[in-house]
């Protein structure tokens, strides 16, 4: 038997109802990730950069931390925004 829709309407019944839509906020675990990923990205530019003659090192660990901290402030930025 199907069952009524919100509309009115008759629907027919799904073996995975959706009864909880998204939400548009970003959870805790995903801001974890966000983090962890940037981590790990920072790790692997401080051991590449061990192999690297000394100049050449010290730019890339730079380089890379400041792409880091740029994207981690854009998406913490648009995270904590009203919009």
């Amino acid at each position: 038997m199907a069952a009524p829709c919100h509309s009115g309407t008759i629907a027919a019944m799904s073996a995975t109802p959706d009864f909880h839509p998204r939400s548009s906020e970003a959870s805790g675990e995903q801001v974890f990730f966000v983090l962890a990923i940037a981590f790990i990205v920072l790790l692997g530019t401080i051991v590449l950069g061990f192999f690297l003659p000394v100049g050449a090192g010290v730019a890339l660990n730079f380089g890379v931390l400041g792409i880091v901290l740029a994207l981690i402030g854009a998406y913490l930025s648009r995270l904590l925004s009203d919009a």
